[in-house]
């Protein structure tokens, strides 16, 4: 659930209804508010905020809907029930190992078929919590803006005001301020300058010797924070061959 602060209550918030592009015949409604929230109205709640879930940092909802039964299958389950009803009161005035099994028979059929049914009508549903919140509370500049970005980088925060519309140009440029993005940067320049170190005369007569004694390269580059191929090139002579050790 998310908390509101005193400071974001002070700001109204605003609560619309989510529709969906299809019919459904569960006793269930939604809202979603502009600051990212969603409830749901059925008859034991009405307007109980949903927690939901997450998927890659990003809040998410998931609904199960179901179609309404064709007039055609409600013809033929009611048919089969009224077939068990009959075989019931027939068994209760003569009991008969046939007359139950009949019973039986129709009744597993009918949980099978009710069961298929049921699976078949069932829509499964999602939307993700900011993307539902532009929809609704934050109008397009153009056709062109596809992408809901986070002004603040932060995946969690779904009001309306840290929401916009942009293309794939502008989020791809609206990515590179992320401090996620930047940090992730720093360590691979970091990693890429290790990975690059130079050696002194110093270090590569010690490599030199450790060489000699037969320490595997592997070793001698992860003590030296190199590359292998630096401590294979220092052995054949192709680097460094120059320096001599007695």
């Amino acid at each position: 659930m998310i908390l509101l602060n005193e400071k974001e209550m002070m700001h109204k918030e605003i609560w619309e209804p989510i529709e969906f592009d299809f019919v459904y015949i569960d006793n269930n409604r939604y809202e979603i508010s502009n600051f990212g929230r969603v409830r749901s109205f059925n008859r034991s709640s009405d307007g109980k905020i949903l927690k939901g879930s997450t998927t890659e940092g990003y809040n998410i909802f998931r609904f199960k809907f179901h179609k309404a039964k064709t007039p055609e299958f409600i013809e033929l389950t009611d048919f089969m029930k009224s077939e068990i009803a009959d075989l019931k009161k027939e068994y209760k005035l003569k009991p008969t190992s046939s007359t139950f099994k009949q019973i039986e028979k129709k009744s597993v059929k009918l949980s099978k078929i009710l069961a298929k049914n049921l699976k078949q009508r069932t829509i499964h549903h999602h939307f993700l919590v900011h993307r539902k919140v532009a929809e609704i509370f934050i109008p397009k500049e153009s056709e062109d803006q596809t992408i809901v970005a986070h002004l603040d980088f932060n995946k969690q925060n779904n009001k309306s005001s840290n929401l916009k519309w942009m293309t794939p140009e502008e989020n791809a440029k609206h990515q590179q301020k992320s401090p996620y993005v930047i940090a992730e940067q720093n360590i691979r320049k970091t990693r890429k300058r290790k990975s690059g170190a130079k050696l002194d005369v110093t270090q590569v007569m010690l490599i030199k010797k450790q060489l000699k004694r037969g320490i595997p390269n592997r070793r001698i580059a992860k003590n030296f924070n190199v590359s292998e191929m630096q401590i294979h090139r220092i052995k054949t002579g192709e680097n460094w061959g120059h320096i001599e050790v007695s």
